[in-house]
Parts: C-alpha cells; structure tokens; sequence
C-alpha cells in the first residue's frame, strides 16, 4: 500500500465550528440582567478560568443558578452569578456553624 501523503499544517484554515463563532464582546455593553450563554458568563465572571461551563451546569442543576432556555440554549447574567455565590457563602457559612455547635 501507498502511504498517505503529509498534510501541510503550516496553513490554518478558518473554523467552521457552530458552536464557537469569533464575536468580540465588549464588556460595557454588558448589564447585570444581559442573557449571556454559559462559555460568556463564565469567562466574564471568572476572567481567571477557575469556573467552567460544566461548573455552571452543576450549580443549575443544583437550584443554586437561575437560567433561562431559549432554542434549546441556556442563558445565565452575571446578577445571576453573584446570587449564586451569595447562596455558596449562606451555605458555607451555614454548615461552620453546625460543626461547630457539634463539636
């Protein structure tokens, strides 16, 4: 058998991935009520990459983030977010006080 021949790799060709088009976001124009798609309000609430979107997906599951589903997308904002860390912190702060109390 013939061997294939090497494809040339030093040419990039454009992306043609739907789920990921190249749209610059300008972060002022963006409120604390703007639906944002889930890789978005991860990477305006978390600019260190520390939350991800399958982290979002947990904490939705959880009841602890509000979403919205809009053809089969879901949108999170960044009020949504900062809700989200306030029940974190309740809870954190909640189950201290528990172990304290027990110990």
């Amino acid at each position: 058998m013939k061997p294939l021949p090497m494809r040339d790799c030093s040419r990039t060709a454009p992306s043609f991935r739907r789920n990921s088009p190249n749209i610059q976001i300008d972060p002022t124009a963006i409120g604390p009520d703007t639906p944002l798609r889930l890789k978005v309000a991860a990477q305006l609430a978390y600019p260190d990459g520390s939350m991800t979107v399958s982290g979002l997906r947990v904490e939705i599951r959880r009841g602890r983030l509000e979403c919205e589903k809009t053809a089969n997308k879901t949108y999170v904002t960044l009020a949504g977010i900062e809700r989200m860390r306030e029940k974190c912190l309740m809870d954190r702060r909640a189950r201290s006080s528990i172990e304290e109390g027990c110990a």
